[in-house]
This record gives C-alpha cells, structure tokens and sequence, in this order.
C-alpha cells in the first residue's frame, strides 16, 4: 500500500507544500536551505522518532499570529479562535478489491464503494485555547515591574508548548474530488498510524572518523545492531549455544589458572575464612553477547592473505557500507515485525554522497531499489525510499520522475506580519514537466526529443542547474572562460551567489526555456548574431544590409523579426522576458573613436566584438597583434571586412584566443556580456532572501 503523497502545512518554510512520492525511489533535490530536511524531520515528529516540537518549527510568518492571538483581551470574541497548527496528511493507494480492513477500517466509511485511496492527518494543535489563555495571563502578571512577554516568547519556555499542545489525528476521505475528515480518538490515531506506516532514518553520515580508535566510528557497531536486531531476535541456534558454550569453559580454565596467584594471596590475608566458599572467575558470555563489544571488522587481502585493520579503508567505503547495512537492517526489522506489521515502509536517506566519489553516487542511487528486492522476502513488498541530496551527479543519474525540486520563493506580505520577505518552499514534481514542440523555422524539435536531449545534455555534463539560484547559458568555451572574468571585473556580487554556467550554442539554448520556465529558475543567454545574407544563407558581416541572422535561439525569443539590424534595435525590456526571469544578450553596435573619427562597428560573433572592444591593441604587443587593421580604419565597410576574414581564417582555436586576452592586463570585456550580467545580478539582488534557513 504505497504513500503515494504528502500535504504538509505550516511547518517551518513549508508554509503548504503537497509531495507526490513513487512508488520505489523519491528524490529530493534543491538548493541548500529549501525544505528537503524540514520534510524528512515532520516525518521523524509525527511518526518516527516522535520528537517534541518547538515553537520555531512553525512557519515563521505565523509566530506574528500567535503573538496577536496573546494580545487580544480576555473576553473578546477572537480568544476562542483557532491557534495556528502544523499538519501533515498522508494519501496511500489502495486494492479496492484486496486490502485488509483491520488495519484501515477506520479510514473505510463506504464499504459498497471501489476505494482506490485513504487519507490520515496528524495534527499539532492547541489542547485547550482557554487554558492555554488562563496560564498566559497568570505568567504576564507574576510580576508587573518586568515588560510583559509575547505568547511566543512563553510558548519558547521550557515544557510549555508541550504542555499546551499536542497531537491529534483526523480520518480523511476524497468524494468526488471533495476530502471530507473525521476526527479520531488520540487512541484510535496512533493505533491507525502504527498500522498504517513505519517510518525509519538513515542520516547523513557527518560523524565518521579516520582516527584508528575512534569508537562511534567503527563498522562493528552497526554488525552488532544487525545480528541483534535480525538474527538474534530469532532466538539463538543450538549451534551458537554449544560454540558460546565451549568458550565460556576454556576462558574459566584460563582465568582460574591466570587469577591463581592473585587468590592466594588473598587466602594469606584470611578470605575466604574456613568454611566460607571459594572466590572463582567464571566466563559468562552468553548467546545475548555474540559481537557485542566484541568484534572489529577487518579487510582481508585474499591475495597476500594479510587483513588489514577497519581504520584503513576510507571513509568513503565505510558510509556505503553503513547505509547498505541500515537499509537491509530497516527491510529485516519490518518484515519480522511482530503483531501486525504496518502496511507501508518509507526509508529516508539523507545526503547518501558524503565521502563518495562520483561514480559511486550513481551506482548507489540506481542500484539500492534492486539490492532491497533481492533481500526481500517477497520483491513486491520493499520500502519507499526518500533520498534528499545536493549532488548533481545523483541528480543526472535518475529520470525526471523521480525528481522533486525544492524552490526558494519570497512569502508575500502577511496581514500585518512584519516578516515581508521571508522565502518559503514550493516543491515541483519533474514527473509533471511536459514539453511542448520546439520551432524556430529552422528545426523543428519534438517534444519527446526534446525531453531526450535534456536528459542526455544533463547528464553528460554533471549539469548542476537543480541547485543554483540562477543559470547563464553560453554559446561555447571562449564565453565560458571569459565570462567569469569578466563577472569578477563588473558584477562581483554574482560570485556570493550560486549560478550555474551551461554551455549550449545558439541552436539548444532556447530548448532549455520550457524547463527554466517551469523550475522559476532566473537565467541569462548569452548568445551571438551569427549574421547571413538574406538570400544566399550564407555567412556575412553583421553590418552588410539586410543581413538576418541563422541564430536558433534569437528566432525563438523574436519571432516578429530576423533582420539584424532590428535585433540590435531591441531596448532593454524587450530582452527581458517571461516575466522577467529570462535575458538574452547578443551584440551591439559598439561606438570607437579613431583619430578624430567616430566609427560604430557591429560585430557577429564573440571574438569578433573581442576585437572591436579593444581594436586599439590590434597589431601591437597584446592578444590582437595578430590583427592588422586597413590604414584607412574609418573605413567601416574595409575594417569590418578585414576582421571578418581573419576571424573566418584564423587557425588559432576559440578557447586560445580567450586565453590569450585574459593574459592581457588591458583588455575590455565586450559590453553585451556585461549588459546581460549586470542585469541577472540585479535580479538576483532584488531576490534576495531574508531569514533563509530551514525554519523559515
């Protein structure tokens, strides 16, 4: 019976967020600070580990409504309200046709319907609003010299949200579209959640250790917390008894004869007196004991038949192997449950790549769900596995389906709240991302190929996109090794913020626009003209009349034009796109003065305005001494033609000229780039967030 998902309301950013969860693998990807941790911990407190709540883990927006709730007067209409409450409502899938009533009668209303879902809710919420008031009150005037404390600054004292709050449960039901509820006993509640769900955790694994002695680090812990747990709880074989058994009598011959002279000279000093019995060291390991504080684990080498010490394999190995032995450990424990086992088991993984390299991050992801099947006692019964992770090489190595992205978002204003700016989460399924056909009168992109080349390119490059604030797209390696630089001369703010640099071309930039759209992500393109002649399609100078352009991606942003002329014409805002989350950059005319001349180049491509932005280093010591300019460099037509041709003939590659210009102290960075660049700082500066943590 599959949690197939989860509505979480007003815990920490998650101000009301809704997961939906796979039957296998889940996986929970976003930038740091989004929520990923705030899901696996209301998970932990309403059904794990049952831990306390504070009054921080609800949103902070609503800390505002508690404190106003504490202001109001004792008999004003608005004291009986409701005080805010954290809830978490959990969905599963059922057989309509084969499921087992005693443990989801309470959720079954209809008998005579096909039910093809059920739905509980836990809640945390106020036990009683006037008691709560009353002791308020009492506390606010014990002293009137001191100023009065606010409802949350009471609330944050030690046991009172405790005494003051608790947890309740509600049955839900979807009929026709509509979830009606119906409260349950607090009995009835945690009787229907342990039937319902088992909940276990495999935490991030931030305490190994490489020192030799370091016990808490040791892989034998997690052995004896496994036999314990799987095998001994079975009972102990006759085998196991005989072997304990034999040590026991050879470890009390050796302490007898060991002890012996320390006996008698106790016997010298009178004990034991006559009559009085003898003093005897007995071996008492019993079956319970086996690996207890008893074991280590070693590496055997089977080729020189040496073993190696647990300190000596890396850290890496080691968290692989404790995550591996949790897992199974979590599959054992459910499926020898005693009584009645809970119909479903979610696994939450948190940060499985620390220590790992790379390839190891990919075979963990793709193979845990088969490793769990073949454990299994039957392969149609495994756990769900949550993963949160902020690796892009996990990321890239599953399909977009298994994916849930956690975005920042700002929290509008909030009635009188004084917290505008707060971000709070939203969380997209990439299940849902569909694509459209992509069209720029020169390919004509299906949606599924599309989808395929998104997947592929991703993948391919480690792309880390899900978990940047803002992505620059390029059109190849010159721009992406000079954009940097140039972003550390213009917009240095953009080095305290997480972007993502992808490098596209002109002809897929615009293929990745359906998926910025539907991630939120803000992004900048920096791409070129890439003039041709009208007629001909074949290349020219940007500045030859009527010259369009062959760019993929300028065609698909402007389709009302492809003349370059008119694209250079184009203001700020009209580069400024869906909704002001998008950027596209090219080339601009570029004013020079030449001797007493004002001359305006316009350049096709990167390394062409490279040339025209410093056109006063061409011929001399620097990274343009291989250009030689006409004498008459007033002469537009003649110039433009020239660098036209030694950038069509150079034999020199695109990423040695950005090389050799960054070596030069004095080059100019091309204006177009820092018109896009100063425009994503801008709009992530007016992004930012205040009180970005997981409790926001």
């Amino acid at each position: 019976m599959p949690l197939t998902n989860a509505r979480i309301k007003n815990f920490r950013r998650l101000k009301d967020v809704t997961i939906a969860l796979n039957d296998s693998e889940t996986i929970f990807i976003g930038p740091n600070n989004s929520g990923k941790t705030s899901v696996t911990t209301i998970f932990r407190k309403f059904l794990g580990q049952k831990q306390n709540f504070t009054i921080h883990d609800f949103s902070i927006e609503l800390l505002n409504d508690f404190d106003r709730w504490g202001s109001l007067q004792q008999n004003s209409d608005e004291i009986s309200a409701t005080l805010p409450e954290i809830s978490l409502d959990l969905w599963f899938s059922i057989d309509s046709k084969n499921y087992e009533y005693a443990k989801i009668g309470p959720l079954i209303t209809n008998l005579s319907e096909d039910i093809t879902k059920v739905g509980f809710r836990c809640i945390y919420r106020a036990k009683d609003p006037k008691e709560l008031r009353e002791c308020y009150d009492k506390s606010t005037n014990i002293a009137s010299s001191n100023p009065i404390e606010t409802l949350t600054e009471f609330l944050s004292r030690e046991k009172e949200l405790e005494n003051h709050f608790n947890i309740a449960y509600e049955a839900l039901r979807d009929e026709s579209g509509t979830n009606h509820v119906e409260a349950l006993t607090k009995k009835a509640g945690q009787e229907l959640s342990k039937n319902l769900v088992r909940i276990d955790f495999v935490d991030a694994q931030r305490n190994l250790q490489d020192f030799e002695n370091y016990r808490g680090s040791k892989l034998s812990t997690v052995f004896e917390s496994y036999y314990k747990s799987n095998v001994e709880k079975a009972g102990a074989s006759e085998d196991t008894i005989n072997i304990v058994e034999a040590h026991n009598k050879k470890l009390t011959d050796h302490y007898n004869d060991k002890f012996s002279g320390l006996m008698g000279a106790l016997r010298n000093l009178g004990f034991p007196a006559t009559n009085e019995r003898r003093l005897s060291v007995v071996s008492k390991l019993s079956s319970d004991d086996v690996l207890k504080g008893t074991t280590d684990i070693e590496y055997a080498d089977d080729k020189s038949k040496y073993s190696l010490p647990e300190a000596y394999n890396g850290l890496g190995a080691k968290n692989l192997i404790l995550i591996a032995i949790q897992l199974i450990d979590y599959l054992k424990q459910w499926e020898s449950t005693e009584g009645i086992r809970p119909l479903t088991h979610i696994i939450f993984i948190e940060e499985p790549e620390v220590h790992l390299h790379a390839q190891a991050q990919q075979t963990f992801v793709k193979n845990m769900g088969e490793s769990l099947k073949r454990m299994a006692k039957d392969e149609n019964k495994i756990p769900q596995l949550i993963v949160t992770t902020h690796s892009s090489h996990i990321a890239n190595s599953v399909e977009f389906d298994r994916i849930r992205y956690f975005q920042k978002n700002e929290l509008s204003r909030h009635g009188d709240s004084p917290v505008k700016g707060t971000s709070t989460t939203q969380i997209k399924n990439l299940g849902q991302f569909k694509l459209s056909r992509v069209e720029d009168n020169i390919q004509d992109i299906g949606s599924e190929e599309a989808k395929r080349f998104l997947r592929r390119y991703m993948t391919l490059t480690y792309c880390d996109l899900l978990f940047a604030d803002a992505a620059i797209f390029v059109e190849g390696s010159s721009e992406r090794l000079i954009v940097p630089a140039i972003i550390k001369r213009t917009c240095p703010d953009l080095n305290s913020l997480y972007f993502s640099m992808l490098e596209v071309g002109g002809a897929y930039a615009h293929i990745f626009d359906q998926l910025m759209l539907f991630l939120e992500i803000p992004y900048l393109i920096i791409t070129d003209l890439d003039s041709v002649d009208a007629k001909t399609k074949e290349v020219c100078c940007a500045m030859k009349k009527g010259a369009v352009t062959s760019n993929s991606t300028l065609k698909y942003f402007f389709k009302s034009t492809a003349v370059v002329e008119d694209l250079t014409k184009l203001k700020t805002d009209m580069k400024t796109l869906n909704s002001g989350n998008c950027y596209v950059t090219f080339q601009k005319p570029i004013d020079k003065t030449i001797g007493d001349e004002k001359v305006t180049f316009l350049a096709r491509t990167f390394e062409e305005d490279m040339i025209y932005s410093n056109i006063e280093k061409c011929g001399k010591d620097g990274f343009l001494k291989y250009v030689n300019l006409p004498q008459n460099t007033s002469d537009i037509e003649s110039t433009t033609e020239e660098i036209f041709k030694k950038i069509r003939g150079h034999t020199r590659k695109k990423t040695e000229f950005a090389l050799d210009a960054m070596a030069d102290p004095e080059w100019r960075s091309p204006s177009y780039i820092e018109e896009g660049l100063n425009w994503l700082q801008n709009r992530l500066s007016s992004n930012v967030e205040l009180g970005d943590t997981e409790n926001a």
